[in-house]
């Protein structure tokens, strides 16, 4: 590329290519047809407009710079294996962000289990029906009452033949999990 020193070049390419699974490259031609430069083009603006005649054409969009109708044979477009798309590549960080949002799920269910005392949900069954701000007003009393590890075996008293059901897990789930 002529106006970028050869090693930003490289580092670009392989940076997209790490991050995005794919690198976009523009061949640049002379008068003659010949390709002189490769210009980078970043993946999150290039898209995929349709097929013709076994050709590919992508349009480039980045907010202030708009190139339609640029044709497969245009491009050089290293990627990865994607099975969603034979068009696209799949960054190798995709499969992590599962394992991360697997991670970050586990830790706010084991904070939110300490904060509670270490001890199962409980439910309220009343032998009628509750109307909803009765629910809500009930709640809120319990969760001040009984919620809270520095509140946990604190004694309850339950009204109008009312009586707890405890939500927990077995001891064998609860040594899985």
């Amino acid at each position: 590329h002529p106006t970028m020193p050869r090693f930003n070049w490289w580092q670009w390419v392989i940076s997209t290519f790490d991050i995005y699974g794919e690198s976009f490259l523009l061949k640049i031609r002379d008068d003659g047809g010949r390709v002189v430069a490769l210009n980078p083009m970043h993946p999150a603006n290039m898209h995929v407009v349709g097929e013709s005649a076994g050709v590919l054409r992508w349009e480039f969009d980045n907010g202030r710079v708009r190139i339609d109708g640029i044709h497969d044979y245009d491009l050089v477009h290293p990627r990865t294996y994607n099975p969603e798309s034979m068009y696209r590549g799949l960054s190798r960080l995709e499969p992590l962000r599962r394992t991360l949002e697997f991670e970050d799920a586990a830790q706010r269910a084991q904070s939110s289990f300490w904060r509670r005392g270490a001890r199962p949900g409980f439910a309220l069954t009343h032998p009628g029906q509750l109307s909803k701000p009765a629910a809500d007003r009930l709640l809120l009393q319990w969760e001040q009452i009984a919620a809270g590890a520095d509140k946990t075996g604190r004694s309850i008293v339950l009204e109008e033949g009312m009586s707890p059901e405890v939500l927990g897990v077995s001891n064998d789930d609860a040594q899985y999990i």
